[in-house]
C-alpha cells in the first residue's frame, strides 16, 4: 500500500475559510471595535458599489494592490450594535482599506490609524 502524495493536495486557507471569509470576519471585529456597527452583507455591497460608481474618496493609494478610502455612509437600524452609538439614519464617515485584487474590504480605520506609519493595517 503506498502513501498518498501530500505534495500535489492543495489547501486553500488555513482553517478551511476562504480568504473572502477571513476579510469579511476581520472587517466585522474591526467596525465593530472603531465604529460601534454591525458589518453586513448589505453594508458590504453598499460600500463595493459605491466605490465602484466613484462615490468615495480616494485618500491614499498605499502601493499596487491596496486604497485607502473614505466613504459617507447612512446607518441603518440593522447595523447599530449599540444603542448609544449611533442613531438610525445618522450619516457617518467610514475609513477603510480596499484591496483591488481581492475587490473586497480588507479592514476599517479611524483617523489617527491612517497617519500612523510605524505598522501596517492593525
Amino acid at each position: 500500500m503506498t502513501k498518498p502524495d501530500r505534495k500535489n493536495k492543495r489547501r486553500s486557507q488555513p482553517w478551511g475559510r476562504s480568504k473572502l471569509t477571513q476579510n469579511f470576519a476581520h472587517s466585522n471585529r474591526r467596525l465593530k471595535a472603531r465604529y460601534g456597527l454591525y458589518y453586513s452583507e448589505i453594508m458590504r455591497q453598499s460600500i463595493l458599489n459605491q466605490i465602484n460608481n466613484g462615490e468615495c474618496a480616494l485618500i491614499k493609494d498605499d502601493d499596487n494592490n491596496q486604497l485607502t478610502y473614505k466613504v459617507s455612509y447612512i446607518v441603518q437600524e440593522r447595523d447599530i450594535q449599540d444603542r448609544f452609538s449611533h442613531k438610525k439614519q445618522d450619516k457617518i464617515e467610514l475609513l477603510f482599506v480596499y484591496s483591488k485584487i481581492n475587490d473586497d474590504i480588507i479592514t476599517f480605520l479611524t483617523e489617527e490609524e491612517q497617519y500612523n506609519k510605524q505598522s501596517k493595517y492593525i
